[in-house]
C-alpha cells in the first residue's frame, strides 16, 4: 500500500510539472518561398494566357491559309467569281486577325503588367497565416528566414498578464 501511495504521488508531481512546463506552440513560415510561390503562379497565369492567344491566333492563321489555297484551286480552274469572294473572305479575316491579335496582346500586357503590380499577396498573407496556424494549434508563427513574429494567437499574449504581476509587485 505505501509503495502504490508513493507511485501515485510521484505521478502526480510528475504530471503538475509537466503541465506547467507547457510552452506555446511555435511554427515557421518561410515568406520568402511563399511568395515565390505566388510570384510563380501569378507568372504561370499569365503564361497559360500567352499560349491560349497563340492557339487562338493559330487558329485564324490556319483558317487564312485554308481559303488562301481554296483561292488558289479556283484561280487555277479559271474560277473568277470564286476566286474574287475568297479575296473577300480573306481580306476580312486578314482584318480580323489583325484587330484581334491587337487585343489580345494588349490583353496580354495588361495580364503582365497586373501582375508585377499584385498587392493581393499582402492582403491574402495575414488572413492565410493565421488560419493555418489555427488549424495546426501554433500560438506563434515566426518567419524562418527572418525570426520576428510574424502571427501568434489571443492565448499567447501575456502582456495583461506580466503587468498584472507588475501591479502586485509594486503594490506591496
Amino acid at each position: 500500500m505505501n509503495r502504490f501511495l508513493i507511485l501515485t504521488l510521484m505521478s502526480l508531481i510528475a504530471m503538475s510539472g509537466l503541465y506547467a512546463q507547457q510552452f506555446a506552440k511555435t511554427g515557421v513560415v518561410n515568406l520568402t518561398r511563399v511568395s515565390q510561390f505566388y510570384k510563380d503562379a501569378k507568372t504561370k497565369q499569365v503564361e497559360d494566357l500567352r499560349i491560349a492567344i497563340q492557339k487562338e491566333i493559330d487558329i485564324l492563321r490556319d483558317e487564312i491559309r485554308a481559303l488562301t489555297d481554296q483561292r488558289n484551286e479556283a484561280s487555277k480552274k479559271g474560277d473568277a467569281a470564286k476566286v474574287q469572294s475568297l479575296d473577300d473572305t480573306i481580306s476580312l479575316k486578314k482584318d480580323g486577325y489583325s484587330e484581334f491579335g491587337k487585343r489580345k496582346m494588349e490583353e496580354l500586357a495588361a495580364a503582365g503588367e497586373a501582375v508585377k503590380n499584385d498587392t493581393t499577396l499582402q492582403k491574402l498573407l495575414p488572413t492565410e497565416i493565421e488560419q493555418a496556424a489555427i488549424s495546426k494549434g501554433f500560438a506563434l508563427i515566426l518567419n524562418s528566414s527572418n525570426p520576428a513574429v510574424i502571427w501568434y494567437g489571443p492565448d499567447a499574449d501575456i502582456t495583461d498578464d506580466v503587468i498584472q504581476r507588475l501591479q502586485a509587485d509594486l503594490s506591496r
